[in-house]
């Protein structure tokens, strides 16, 4: 899934996408895009920290491990308004997300919406992954 997500990224994702991962190496080898570790925290200060350091704008939540599970998965769902759902390969399944400016005050319940033409390469490259779904 990890690669999956990494082969589709570079034709819908702006040239110059930073995208947190657990390997940002293969990624960056799978895709072409920049990348960078996710913390090892769950904490959210630690994650947009990170994410505003490194100019990210999108975090790949996959399977390959535990991690995303045991630090990234805390983050989206304490600061769910923070992100947007770019484009999964199914439930359970690798999910990129985008990654919003800090929202102040979390949803009680987590909601992810999806994600607007901004994070886009195009507006009619969402369209067109968007409706395939």
């Amino acid at each position: 899934d990890f690669y999956g997500i990494a082969e589709i990224a570079p034709r819908v994702l702006p040239d110059s996408a930073v995208v947190l991962s657990r390997k940002p190496r293969n990624f960056y080898s799978a895709s072409g895009l920049q990348g960078q570790n996710y913390p090892l925290f769950p904490e959210p200060d630690s994650f947009f920290n990170t994410a505003r350091g490194t100019g990210a704008r999108y975090v790949l939540f996959d399977g390959i491990d535990a991690l995303a599970q045991a630090y990234v998965a805390p983050v989206l769902m304490s600061r769910s308004n923070s992100f947007c759902i770019m484009f999964g390969l199914g439930q359970d399944r690798a999910t990129l997300f985008g990654i919003r400016p800090v929202m102040t005050a979390p949803p009680a319940t987590p909601n992810f919406e999806l994600c607007g033409p901004e994070f886009w390469r195009s507006a009619a490259i969402r369209d067109s992954v968007l409706n395939a779904n």
